[in-house]
């Protein structure tokens, strides 16, 4: 009997999460039509323009990038938003492309302080991709202690 709530919860989590995305995918910028037909691939928040995908960043890091390659572009528009844990998009960049190559837009600390961070592209006003990665937590000033004995 145990078995078989386990595995009807099992089914239902899978259930929701197919809804869950389902919604997210469908989620439109006002104003922009459905029209792209390019590739973006390997589409990732990173410490340096070339480099790995980083999903938890060091404290001292000053910027973070928003990195891809992109293909077969015909003038299409790409829109990266990074929001804040409370929603609030902190940071927006659009632009639009033609043919194919790398892209890598710094995102400065100011506006990615500690803690978790949503980094959407949309394409041509539809959500494609999603990244979740956290910022630094504390000051990044260095830390001096003193002995006060």
């Amino acid at each position: 009997m145990e078995k078989k709530r386990a595995v009807a919860a099992a089914v239902i989590v899978l259930v929701l999460t197919g809804l869950l995305v389902g919604a997210v995918a469908a989620e439109k910028a006002p104003g922009l039509p459905a029209t792209a037909s390019g590739q973006v691939s390997n589409f990732r928040m990173s410490d340096s323009c070339d480099g790995p995908p980083v999903i938890t960043f060091p404290l001292g890091t000053k910027t973070v990038y928003v990195v891809f390659d992109y293909a077969d572009m015909q003038g299409e528009v790409r829109i990266i938003r990074v929001k804040n844990n409370a929603g609030d998009t902190v940071f927006e960049h659009s632009k639009i492309y033609t043919g194919s190559g790398p892209e890598c837009i710094p995102v400065p600390y100011p506006l990615f302080p500690g803690g978790v961070h949503v980094t959407n592209m949309y394409d041509e006003g539809y959500l494609r991709a999603t990244l979740i990665w956290e910022g630094p937590y504390g000051a990044s000033l260095p830390l001096v202690l003193k002995n006060y004995r």
